[in-house]
């Protein structure tokens, strides 16, 4: 989703300490740092920083939206979680009842 429709960082209003707390996409997704990241000294190092932050908080994100996936009803959960953890959810709860249902457990 971020890597390449990446549309806007999310600063702090405060001109003096510019605190970058989360990411807009151009589909319109966002979401908030786990951790704001400040945006000072050369523009490498707090990139670098921001992407740190970026991956994880979308880890957080993905591993709790997967958790909740089918404990959720389901345009609850689409409209709460990004569409990368909906999609992500909805394979792995598919692929777990794939495989549940057709496991045959021999009887001695």
């Amino acid at each position: 989703m971020y890597v390449t429709t990446l549309s806007k960082i999310c600063l702090s209003r405060d001109l003096l300490i510019q605190t970058i707390y989360g990411m807009r996409s151009s589909e319109g997704e966002s979401f908030e740092f786990k951790a704001p990241v400040v945006a000072d000294g050369p523009v490498e190092t707090w990139m670098t920083k921001v992407e740190g932050e970026m991956r994880r908080t979308l880890h957080d994100i993905m591993k709790e939206g997967v958790f909740y996936y089918a404990q959720m009803e389901r345009v609850k959960f689409v409209m709460k979680y990004l569409g990368m953890v909906a999609i992500t959810g909805n394979v792995v709860c598919a692929i777990y009842r794939l495989i549940t249902s057709s496991i045959v457990i021999p009887v001695d």
